[in-house]
């Protein structure tokens, strides 16, 4: 043995194991143990790629249920790449500062989430709790991403317009073909109202599924490199254009449209080199789309074949009387993931299986009312209030790279509320992991930047 060095006894140790187990177990099972194992070493010992699979499976929302817990692909690799970076903590032994502006919102709301997560009706509400410090963890290991260079923005951007793109090709196959994943038809083909093709169509929904989901998903990508379509190449910039708007369009959301019209103002209105025509611009346009929109309140281009949004007003009706009738849970809520709980006691006994799954109220506000109470969601709003107003500042305040990127943050915020009244996107577990890796972009170097302007400043 002592003319083996200590790789050869590492391999020749593996080899007696495996040839061990090939007694108990057949050799396919073994072959794709070892092949999942040497794939889990390796993001153990590359944080950074760990973090890329992260965010490329945010929209990889199917979960796989053992008992009361489920998780998703997303769910695992998040485990992973926390404990790659708590071992290369330990192995590089690196003094990272991980302190950033907004820990006291994110100790306040871990609070608000596990204290709602504890005390909710339902079983499961401490589980959504978990996903909700998944985020919070994500967004310190951006921020250490980033801090120790292992990662950079446009590296980060450049994985997330991957993952859009790819995301948006396979949603125009959904949409064009009625296969690869397709799960919803609708008479919302928008361009079939004007005689220009059929108003019967397929949605496109990528890996994400649901109802509008991706057109969400892909308008948050579309912004986040809107303020950096000057660093792109014309040609390749079109291209990237073109798939996801189209994309966005065949998700046939009307509040992906909705988002995309009042950011793109609000972008024209901030990046304009003329204020003044921008703000006759931007009041031209948006007087012309409130006609649009009142002129086709009646039509079935917005209520659609199953009256879709005089329904939420009636979904809407369940949750309200629920709430109204206890001021428990009307200030407090009644818990996370806790919906069916509390409205399934006074729905009418007659809805059926089917129509059960679609009394969930498609609006973020009144949810999260219902889960955390006036009081919580008060807290949750103003923290995105807050954040917004953060990101204007500095948009004003620095220059450059990272100006664009205070923008797209700017920009990303504002769809949390364009999307939330009749929409529940921001609802969704997965969500909070994207907002997170945004945020944590943002402010990764928010005050090393801050303190290097001072620092000029004070020497000039």
């Amino acid at each position: 043995m002592d003319k083996f060095n200590k790789l050869d006894k590492i391999f020749i140790f593996l080899a007696i194991i495996l040839g061990s187990l090939i007694l108990f177990y057949p050799v396919q099972y073994l072959l794709i143990a070892f092949i999942g194992l040497a794939i889990i070493i390796f993001l153990l010992s590359k944080p950074k790629y760990c973090f890329y699979l992260v965010i490329f499976t945010i929209p990889f929302t199917e979960r796989l249920r053992i008992l009361p817990i489920s998780f998703s692909l997303n769910d695992v690799l998040i485990l992973i790449c926390i404990m790659s970076v708590i071992l290369n903590i330990f192995i590089n032994d690196k003094n990272i500062n991980l302190k950033t502006s907004i820990d006291k919102w994110n100790i306040v709301l871990l609070i608000l989430y596990f204290v709602t997560g504890v005390t909710s009706l339902s079983v499961t509400g401490v589980l959504t709790s978990f996903k909700f410090l998944e985020a919070i963890l994500i967004f310190y290991i951006t921020v250490y991403m980033i801090r120790t260079k292992q990662t950079s923005w446009s590296k980060i951007i450049k994985v997330f317009l991957f993952t859009g793109l790819f995301q948006a090709t396979l949603g125009i196959l959904q949409s064009t073909t009625g296969q690869f994943g397709a799960l919803n038809q609708f008479p919302r083909g928008y361009l079939g109202y004007l005689g220009i093709g059929p108003t019967l169509v397929w949605q496109a929904c990528g890996t994400i599924g649901g109802t509008g989901g991706l057109s969400e998903f892909l308008l948050a990508i579309l912004l986040l490199i809107l303020p950096f379509h000057k660093n792109f190449n014309k040609k390749r910039k079109n291209i990237i254009m073109a798939i996801l708007l189209i994309a966005i369009y065949m998700g046939y959301t009307k509040l992906s449209i909705l988002g995309l019209l009042i950011c793109g103002l609000v972008y024209y209105n901030y990046t304009a080199k003329n204020r003044t025509e921008a703000a006759v611009k931007v009041t031209a346009v948006s007087s012309i789309s409130a006609i649009v929109a009142v002129l086709l309140a009646n039509t079935s281009f917005i209520k659609t074949v199953d009256n879709t949004m005089t329904g939420r007003f009636e979904i809407w009706s369940y949750p309200i009387a629920a709430l109204t009738s206890n001021l428990k849970y009307l200030w407090l809520g009644s818990g996370l993931n806790s919906y069916w709980e509390l409205i399934d006691p006074i729905l009418p006994p007659n809805i059926f299986i089917e129509a059960h799954k679609h009394m969930l109220a498609h609006n973020y506000f009144l949810l999260s009312i219902q889960e955390m109470g006036l009081i919580g969601a008060t807290i949750l709003f103003s923290y995105f209030i807050f954040m917004g107003k953060k990101f204007l500042n500095n948009f004003k305040k620095y220059k450059g790279y990272y100006r664009n990127l205070n923008m797209a943050a700017f920009l990303f915020v504002i769809t949390v509320f364009t999307s939330s009244c009749f929409g529940q996107f921001y609802y969704a577990t997965y969500t909070k992991v994207l907002i997170y890796i945004f945020f944590g972009m943002v402010l990764a170097k928010e005050n090393f930047l801050y303190n290097s302007i001072k620092k000029k400043e004070a020497h000039v």
